[in-house]
């Protein structure tokens, strides 16, 4: 929900009153419109930081080659996320990257397991 899609709810007086009148009636919304006041402060100050506050970019430096994300990868090779209010107000906001490096280390284990399994098969046929 964004800033302006909330002020839309609550209508052009600011009051969420008006909203309950279809579903309450007239009478009832003007005998509690003091409860209906509390109640908007209340929500007003429990989601206004969700709501209002600025947009940021969370940016991550990954330190092997990026293979799937859910963010932007920037020229400079960060990864980056565009945050705003409504992704904390309506759900979690999740953000995943998945990285893949080189084990050089288990490259060159291979090579030397393999060649030395070579050798010695080779050498077992040459004393058979």
């Amino acid at each position: 929900m964004h800033e302006n899609e909330f002020y839309e709810i609550l209508g052009p007086n600011g009051n969420m009153s008006h909203n309950c009148i279809p579903i309450l009636g007239e009478e009832i919304c003007n005998r509690f419109s003091a409860e209906l006041d509390t109640a908007q402060s209340i929500v007003m100050e429990r989601y206004n930081p969700s709501l209002f506050f600025d947009d940021y970019t969370l940016q991550i430096a990954m330190p092997a080659k990026v293979i799937a994300t859910n963010g932007y990868l920037t020229p400079g090779g960060e990864l980056a996320w565009p945050v705003t209010g409504n992704h904390f107000l309506t759900s979690d906001y999740i953000m995943f990257a998945k990285a893949r490096q080189v084990n050089y280390w288990a490259i060159i284990l291979t090579l030397v397991l393999c060649s030395g399994l070579s050798f010695l098969v080779i050498q077992f046929r040459q004393r058979s």
